[in-house]
């Protein structure tokens, strides 16, 4: 049995590891209320914890609508089959019917009617980026005090099987106890999980938020989608390129009844 799940897990393994991994970053915080604290160095940082891991990345920040929009159509055109691409998104954002919505900065918190038309939702960014064998969101959101007209409401989102979507929920950034944090508390523990070798995605949630939640109030709201194929994706490998060429190249396995069989 264990042989068989090892199998497993290195077939799922190397499905991931044949594409290219591409991430797109995006900051927002100069919105027409005020910048909000914290979201240039949570897109530095992701930057950063991203380039660590191998992804090739595409910042932006400060996007109005059309310009988010364009972005998002730009990154599509350099994604290929089967590669993994991941979405950060730090600013201003809300969910309705079961969607993920990233605010512009060109709309105002206080313009709330003109969220739902202006905002792209996740649906429609991961709709673009069909090539991909998976994708990745992570959304540290700035969650305000939303009122939408349950009439206006657009309909629920459909699962998408390739997305998997980890948010920071209510409870993010303004927490009296973290106010020290030079970045947002779920990206300073998103950094922390992602730059640890040989997590699956599965791990690095429930690590994620078990932090969060030692970080800001044991009553933390989170937001949390997922497949199970994406959950044991394993995003930043303990071996080296030149050792998983190596490795998927020759399979060696050892059989009961003694031999081995190269695959």
């Amino acid at each position: 049995m264990k042989r068989y799940l090892l199998i497993c897990l290195l077939i799922s393994l190397a499905v991931f590891a044949f594409g290219g991994k591409k991430a797109l970053l995006i900051g927002n915080y100069n919105y027409p209320e005020g910048a909000l604290p914290r979201v240039a160095s949570d897109l530095a940082l992701m930057d950063s914890t991203f380039t660590g891991i191998g992804f090739e990345v595409h910042k932006h920040q400060n996007l109005a609508r059309d310009s988010l929009n364009q972005a998002v159509e730009n990154f599509a055109k350099t994604v290929a089959t089967g590669d993994t691409v991941a979405i950060y998104y730090s600013g201003h954002g809300f969910a309705a019917s079961g969607n993920h919505y990233l605010v512009p900065v060109n709309l105002s918190v206080k313009a709330q009617a003109q969220w739902l038309t202006g905002s792209p939702d996740l649906n429609w960014i991961a709709g673009k980026l069909s090539k991909a064998n998976a994708i990745l969101a992570f959304l540290d959101t700035y969650r305000v005090g939303i009122t939408l007209d349950a009439k206006t409401l657009p309909a629920p989102a459909k699962a998408n099987p390739k997305l998997y979507i980890l948010t920071s929920g209510d409870a993010n950034l303004n927490s009296t106890g973290v106010r020290s944090l030079p970045v947002s508390p779920f990206t300073q523990a998103l950094h922390n999980q992602l730059k640890v070798e040989g997590q699956t995605l599965g791990q690095i949630r429930a690590n994620l938020y078990a932090n969060l939640g030692e970080l800001i109030s044991k009553s933390l709201t989170v937001y949390t989608l997922g497949s199970a194929v994406s959950e044991e994706m394993i995003l930043f490998s303990p071996i080296t390129a030149e050792q998983k060429r190596w490795f998927f190249k020759s399979l060696e396995l050892d059989m009961e009844g003694g031999g081995s069989y190269n695959f």
